[in-house]
């Protein structure tokens, strides 16, 4: 199923950016131009799986890459 999740160009583009650093959903939202809905779903999803997490600062979550995460993005690269 963890593959799967990268079958949506969306979410493959959220996992690209959370390699780089971690991103607050504002910052997620203007770089890949989606309705907040929809990048709420996609980030639901890749948290449920384990594969980003959050961390709240203040009035903002940030999301970041999990060592599953980043283990499947590797794989993925190849």
């Amino acid at each position: 199923m963890k593959f799967k999740l990268l079958s949506h160009p969306d979410r493959a583009k959220i996992l690209l950016m959370l390699e780089q650093r971690e991103h607050c959903v504002c910052e997620i939202t203007k770089k890949l131009n989606v309705p907040k809905s929809a990048l709420s779903y996609h980030l639901g999803l890749l948290k449920k799986y384990g594969i980003v997490y959050t961390k709240k600062r203040s009035r903002f979550a940030f999301y970041m890459l999990s060592h599953a995460g980043k283990r499947m993005l590797g794989l993925f690269q190849k």
